[in-house]
């Protein structure tokens, strides 16, 4: 177990998973004509994060709060069921 009794560091709170998803998927967008499966947006997200990976259902959550966020950023069913 490893376990911090330093105190004196504060480290800033890391943005809301909803905002990190629209800050990386602002620039992704334009190069895929605007639109992206759910599965094409969990591995380029999950593969840009490295080891800190996101669950499928985080994701789908997240994608659910991208209107809260601005930016025109909103997920979509199609009428194939596809997300």
């Amino acid at each position: 177990m490893i376990s911090c009794t330093d105190t004196t560091h504060t480290y800033p709170t890391p943005p809301p998973p909803h905002t990190q998803l629209s800050d990386f998927l602002a620039p992704q967008l334009p190069r895929v004509g605007g639109m992206m499966t759910l599965p094409d947006v969990y591995c380029l997200f999950n593969r840009a994060r490295g080891t800190e990976l996101v669950s499928p259902d985080d994701l789908l959550v997240t994608c659910r709060l991208l209107p809260s966020v601005g930016g025109g950023l909103q997920l979509h069913t199609l009428q194939s069921g596809a997300v």
